[in-house]
């Protein structure tokens, strides 16, 4: 025997305008659609929240290409992972619109310049931010860290470059939420 669910129209017209139907799906599935999609579709949509680039040193680096990319990403709305791995042994100045993705709640660097602007207030959703072989411009590396109010996860290892003076450590020792610290000495 089957059984058949009957659905008024009322009920399929409420279900098509207010339910995200892709959300609802299982992420296995999800996955499998967005593998699907061309490239540019798949980081359009709202359902990419994560998203790594990892940078070979087997390759010619093209810092055009990364600015492209950051850019792209910070104009989706709801990006929470962020990671960029450069192994080039070239560090990458990133373009400001990183500064932009204020959803962000993982963030990950490794050999890049950050140079955020006067009128950044901060990630206030950024959890954990690691950053390894970054370098700042206009020494804002304290600012970054103590306007970001639920940072619970922070490590930074810079083996090439110097941060101290950077960092103000009685800020950092402010933030309540921290409960991973890891820094270099």
């Amino acid at each position: 025997m089957e059984v058949v669910h009957h659905r008024t129209p009322s009920e399929v017209s409420a279900q098509v305008e207010g339910e995200d139907i892709i959300s609802t799906m299982p992420e296995d599935v999800v996955t499998n659609i967005m593998n699907r999609l061309p490239l540019r579709d798949a980081v359009g949509t709202s359902a990419v929240t994560k998203f790594a680039l990892f940078i070979s040193n087997e390759i010619e680096l093209d810092e055009e290409a990364i600015h492209h990319w950051v850019m792209s990403l910070s104009r989706i709305g709801g990006l929470k992972e962020l990671t960029l791995i450069n192994w080039c042994q070239t560090s990458v100045k990133l373009p400001t619109h990183l500064f932009s993705c204020l959803e962000l709640k993982h963030l990950h660097l490794y050999d890049f310049v950050l140079s955020p602007s006067p009128k950044f207030q901060g990630f206030p959703k950024l959890i954990s931010l690691k950053l390894q072989t970054v370098r700042f411009q206009d020494r804002r590396c304290g600012e970054l860290i103590a306007q970001s109010p639920l940072l619970e996860t922070l490590k930074i290892s810079n083996y090439r470059h110097k941060i101290r003076g950077e960092m103000n450590l009685v800020e950092i020792a402010k933030l309540k939420n921290v409960k991973t610290l890891c820094l270099p000495l």
